[in-house]
């Protein structure tokens, strides 16, 4: 497929396509389209959600959740609940405690 390097930003087929190589380059427009054509994308506006509740976690020193906000362009809020869901999910209770109480032979 020796003719795909001659195709040009004009030749995108729509508008988005068009916005995706002026971005990402004509090259990964056509990747998309041969590799993704008839599926339906969605970008998400908070596409670095995740890398930056990482980060809060990793960068945490006890004392700086105004700096982390500030730093990552979140809310305090933001901040408190990243660590919480963290430590929630650290502190997680081994087996199930409750099932202690049912095996045979406790009374």
């Amino acid at each position: 497929m020796d003719w795909l390097k001659d195709i040009k930003l004009e030749d995108m087929p729509n508008s988005d396509m068009q916005m995706i190589a002026e971005s990402c380059g004509v090259e990964a427009a056509v990747t998309l389209m041969r590799e993704f054509a008839g599926t339906q994308l969605t970008v998400p506006t908070f596409w670095h959600k995740r890398v930056i509740m990482r980060k809060i976690v990793e960068e945490f020193d006890g004392t700086n959740v105004e700096k982390l906000a500030v730093r990552f362009g979140v809310s305090k809020t933001f901040v408190y609940d990243t660590l919480m869901a963290h430590r929630k999910a650290r502190i997680q209770p081994v087996g199930d405690p409750q099932g202690v109480l049912f095996k045979e032979g406790k009374r």
